[in-house]
């Protein structure tokens, strides 16, 4: 019977072991085999990664040649890589072919710069505000919670797609949802077009018809800050109950600045209240909006604003503004209309707030 170990591969130099001879040291290793799976498999991700691939023993010779900044770099790409010396991780890379994907599913590369010091905690920021565990976004978004929390360490580099992914499952607006995508590294989505541009006509015309068909109740359109950007003839009418014109400009100054209609609303507690807390669910929904953090702390330095309480009333559906001045009297409530299937920033910010009689005395008055 021949012996199968005559067979074997005899060995290439002093330091591999030769399985012939079974007495040879086990700290010599053997070396595997030139066309391993595990070499053709890392030769595939390096691909993917843009990353040189060298043969064994040549890494050493070519390191030199990485990075050099001729844009070329020493697998002939148009590539230019600079490696952080303290972040293995952390790298920047300028591209001038088409995006590729990584093979592992870390996203889209590009030119812009990430850091996982600005997505990872802003992305735990988010689930903090919406008060989910990392278990609960994991579940929602349809990830592993070991890969979020990779993504929230930085470990892993998100692609575009997971960060809308994370960003739908957070709720987020489209502004946050531009927001996280710049902290990953990728340019904005979402155009934010402003009402009077040719893009938003169709907008424009619908808003101008809503305003029309609640005549003679009154309409106002708002943005995310409350500022009043249109009304109409009926909430034009509204405004001889406040003290000031000026005051009308934004909808939460006209019920909580003194010099608008805190002197003619008879229940000016209670809508207040309703209005203070209105805001204050906006900005804990939103926190990193400064737009309606500074409006909040604004409108808390006006007088009466920081001791309110919202009081319980069971007689009525809806908070009813009640305003009185001389013998002019009537009672409303609100309505909010807001763009079903927003695809702009703008759009989706826009609030149209209408105005109804409450009564019929109400009615009558605003007729006439």
């Amino acid at each position: 019977m021949n012996d199968v170990r005559e067979h074997r591969r005899a060995p290439q130099n002093r330091r591999e072991r030769d399985v012939r001879n079974p007495r040879q040291p086990t700290s010599l290793r053997v070396a595997p085999h030139p066309g391993s799976r595990h070499q053709q498999r890392q030769h595939q991700v390096d691909q993917h990664l843009h990353r040189p691939w060298f043969a064994r023993g040549q890494r050493q010779k070519a390191r030199g040649a990485v990075g050099d900044g001729d844009g070329d770099g020493p697998t002939g790409e148009h590539h230019e890589y600079e490696h952080g010396d303290d972040e293995s991780h952390a790298h920047t890379m300028r591209s001038r072919v088409h995006e590729r994907h990584d093979l592992r599913g870390h996203g889209a590369l590009t030119s812009r710069r990430y850091s996982h010091r600005v997505f990872g905690p802003s992305l735990k920021q988010w689930g903090v505000a919406r008060r989910l565990t990392q278990e609960q976004l994991a579940h929602d978004a349809e990830i592993s919670t070991r890969h979020l929390s990779c993504l929230e360490t930085g470990k892993a580099k998100p692609s575009r797609e997971m960060v809308l992914v994370l960003a739908s499952a957070l709720e987020l607006e489209l502004r946050e949802r531009n927001s996280l995508l710049g902290h990953a590294g990728f340019a904005a989505v979402y155009a934010s077009e402003g009402l009077d541009s040719a893009r938003m006509a169709a907008v424009r015309r619908a808003i101008d018809l809503v305003l029309a068909q609640q005549e003679p109740w009154g309409a106002v359109v708002v943005d995310r800050a409350w500022n009043v950007l249109k009304m109409n003839d009926g909430a034009r009418v509204l405004s001889r109950f406040s003290k000031t014109p000026k005051a009308m400009a934004k909808a939460v100054r006209a019920v909580l600045h003194p010099d608008g209609l805190k002197t003619a609303l008879v229940n000016w507690g209670e809508v207040a209240a309703f209005t203070l807390q209105r805001l204050e669910r906006e900005c804990t929904r939103h926190p990193h909006d400064e737009a309606r953090a500074a409006l909040l702390r604004e409108v808390k330095k006006y007088p009466g604003v920081a001791k309110l309480e919202l009081a319980a009333r069971d007689e009525a559906p809806a908070s009813v503004l009640h305003l009185r001045r001389g013998d002019d009297e009537v009672r409303l409530f609100t309505l909010l209309t807001t763009i079903g299937t927003p695809l702009d920033v703008t759009a989706e910010e826009l609030t149209i707030e209408s105005y109804f009689p409450a009564d019929a005395a109400s009615e009558r008055w605003l007729r006439r």
